[in-house]
């Protein structure tokens, strides 16, 4: 489809339409061909200078932003979120609704929130983050990319009742792009409430279909990734608790190893075995 819009484009001696060149962004996006996002996000970004169009701008930004969180440039994503924000106008929401599908500004937000949030500025992070959160209520898959973003930091800190619910939301609002990210999540809830296997179970299946199919968003896989590890350290911790009681001191210390492990973006993560293989694995064959 691009390629014959853009050759059509070429035919006719025009200037590809930017809801197209924006569109083969993501799909370079989605595919991890950062330089190519990144040279479509040039080109928007320069009409955008030419005709003094701020919702060019926006989504030149954003699409720049994304293309440096998921290679783990995350000072370079906080700038180019930053701004997009500045350039974004309430009166251009229906128009980026209208051609690109999302309500560039919420998402926006959303994403500098857990950029923030690696980057250690916690507080402006939930600032952020409960900024978009509130305002994300008119547009379906808006609603569900803030909120499925809003859940990763949730998970990051280990709050329970948000991880939940957030996880709520998505599954009522998540269609196409963050269908996966929704069951993912209702897979990590899953381990919450006890059902460990099943609930690891059922984020890998995600994780392997975003693999061996096309993945639905950009950065897709490593974010189902980062869910299904924490899932199987919350499965291995509370399993080592005794019944009906907390974890022990051993719990304790290794904790903040597991709050640390894998916020690297784009960090490669090995495939996880079940949570009865890992628990054998790290108490070896004398404990069973």
């Amino acid at each position: 489809m691009h390629q014959r819009g853009f050759e059509l484009a070429r035919v006719l001696g025009v200037e590809p339409e930017p809801p197209l060149v924006r569109s083969r962004a993501v799909a370079a996006l989605t595919a991890g061909d950062f330089p190519a996002a990144r040279g479509a996000a040039e080109k928007l970004r320069a009409r955008g200078e030419r005709q003094h169009d701020d919702v060019l701008l926006v989504e030149a930004a954003w699409i720049l932003a994304i293309a440096d969180y998921w290679s783990g440039e995350l000072e370079h994503a906080r700038r180019q979120l930053e701004t997009a924000l500045a350039y974004w106008r309430p009166e251009h929401r229906a128009e980026h609704l209208l051609h690109y599908g999302q309500d560039t500004e919420l998402t926006c937000r959303i994403r500098l929130a857990h950029t923030l949030w690696l980057l250690g500025d916690r507080d402006a992070a939930a600032r952020t983050r409960d900024a978009a959160v509130a305002d994300a209520r008119e547009h379906p898959h808006t609603r569900a990319i803030v909120h499925v973003w809003a859940a990763l930091i949730a998970l990051d800190e280990r709050d329970e009742p948000a991880v939940r619910a957030h996880a709520r939301v998505v599954s009522e609002y998540a269609r196409g792009p963050a269908e996966r990210a929704g069951e993912a999540l209702a897979g990590f809830v899953a381990v919450l409430d006890g059902d460990h296997e099943r609930g690891c179970e059922r984020i890998r299946r995600c994780a392997d279909a975003a693999e061996q199919g096309e993945p639905a968003a950009p950065g897709e896989r490593g974010l189902l990734l980062r869910i299904l590890v924490e899932a199987c350290a919350v499965a291995v911790e509370r399993a080592r608790r005794p019944r009906g009681g907390r974890a022990g001191a051993a719990d304790d210390q290794r904790r903040p190893a597991l709050d640390r492990r894998d916020h690297q973006v784009g960090a490669r993560v090995p495939r996880p075995g079940t949570v009865r293989e890992r628990l054998a694995v790290e108490d070896g064959p004398d404990s069973r």
